[in-house]
């Protein structure tokens, strides 16, 4: 069955502490078509395996590498830190952005209730009701467009599509109608029709500012 007896390595059973330092079964590397691990020893394909044995070593000389392997183990260590504090630095980011995004659509919509509850005659009622409906989808995009942008890396590429400007512009109008009337402002817009390639909740986050 066997080319060499299995205990033909130094003629005795190989326990666990014998193999201990395998090396060259994890090469790491930035190309994930030739390498398993990048150069922070985590996986290419699952974001939150990392590898911090000797795996990742090319070969291993005649001296014990657990030395070499403790270093590299704190290195991965303190970039898992660091990840971790962005993780968080983000978070913060989100929470503050989500209280100045929120706050004058919330606004509006408490506005638009106050409205609807004024109103004389069951038309302006409902006027007021179909105003507070699309108030109440758009906040409902803009969480939606948070949570995402909460998730995803800052870094990938978001989706971009043809955005009727003119239309997103109009919709910012009615949003901020209430809040104007209530300062006695009158509130127009004057756009002619504008398409362009971009993301259109972002550009509704943009006007709004």
């Amino acid at each position: 069955g066997h080319l060499f007896h299995r205990f033909a390595y130094m003629k005795n059973e190989i326990p666990v502490a014998g193999v201990a330092h395998q090396a060259g079964t994890c090469r790491f590397g930035s190309d994930p078509a030739s390498s398993a691990l990048n150069t922070d020893c985590r996986a290419h394909e699952v974001d939150n395996l990392y590898v911090v044995d000797t795996s990742f070593f090319p070969s291993i000389g005649a001296v014990n590498p657990a030395l070499t392997a403790m270093a590299n183990a704190l290195r991965v260590g303190d970039h898992l830190l660091a990840r971790l504090g962005d993780a968080f630095d983000t978070q913060r980011r989100f929470a503050a952005d989500a209280a100045h995004e929120l706050r004058t659509p919330l606004t509006a919509l408490t506005l638009q209730i106050q409205i609807a509850r004024r109103a004389e005659s069951p038309e302006e009622r409902m006027v007021a009701l179909d105003r507070l409906e699309q108030g109440v989808k758009r906040a409902t995009r803009l969480v939606q467009q948070l949570l995402t942008m909460a998730r995803l890396d800052p870094d990938a590429a978001r989706p971009a599509t043809a955005v009727d400007l003119a239309a997103v512009a109009a919709s910012v109008v009615e949003d901020k109608r209430p809040l104007a009337e209530q300062q006695r402002l009158a509130l127009t817009l004057a756009a002619v029709p504008v398409t362009l390639c971009g993301q259109e909740d972002a550009l509704r986050i943009l006007l709004t500012n």
